[in-house]
């Protein structure tokens, strides 16, 4: 009995469960550090520094809550995902309808027909994973660079904050981590966010408003 056979790994192409979470450690220094000799601690070389040291730090999990270029970013990026799953999703439901209608046509066909046909599938099998593959590949670059421009915008932010009051270091703080304690006098998480949030309001403010 002629039938067309193709082993065929439909359900994978199905799969595309690329996760976005925009997740930061928080900068671990606002300005240039001074490089200290290997045998030396953290407090000696804090120590031996001239001028007092001011230190503060972030509490990141709190600051990618609250700052609203975050959710915004996660909006979009889940918006891409959306769409290119949909738009694979239409070349998986093309394929299988164009393998139905084969198979109903490979009962009049020769061998020879038969295995041509199976050479194409094939291909066109492996085209739909190449092109899986270049979606999650184009969705990850776009992540990266989304991050890019979020870490330089609380860089700038950290840097002219931390010339304004004072600080030599602004940690960030996500226990369990590095740092152990904090003493909440330190914590200038709210306010940076504040700050944050309104250049976003500025920037994103309608053309009359911001006239």
């Amino acid at each position: 009995m002629k039938n067309l056979s193709l082993s065929l790994n439909i359900v994978s192409l199905l799969a595309i469960a690329v996760l976005f979470y925009l997740h930061f450690s928080g900068p671990k220094a606002a300005v240039e550090t001074v490089d200290a000799p290997e045998t030396a601690s953290m407090t000696d070389t804090l120590v031996a520094n001239a001028g007092p040291v001011n230190i503060a730090y972030l509490r990141t999990d709190s600051l990618l809550k609250g700052y609203k270029l975050v959710k915004e970013v996660n909006e979009q990026m889940i918006a891409e995902q959306m769409r290119l799953e949909k738009s694979m999703k239409r070349k998986i439901d093309a394929f299988q309808q164009e393998y139905l209608a084969a198979q109903q046509q490979a009962t009049t066909m020769t061998q020879q027909q038969i295995e041509a046909l199976q050479a194409e599938f094939q291909q066109k099998e492996q085209g739909l994973m190449k092109t899986q593959q270049n979606m999650e590949q184009s969705l990850l670059a776009t992540e990266k660079a989304k991050n890019v421009a979020l870490y330089a915008k609380i860089n700038v932010l950290l840097k002219e904050f931390s010339k304004e009051n004072g600080y030599s270091y602004v940690l960030g703080y996500d226990p369990p981590g590095d740092v152990m304690f904090a003493n909440e006098s330190m914590d200038i998480t709210n306010e940076v966010v504040e700050m944050l949030n309104a250049n976003y309001d500025k920037e994103n403010a309608p053309a009359e408003a911001a006239k």
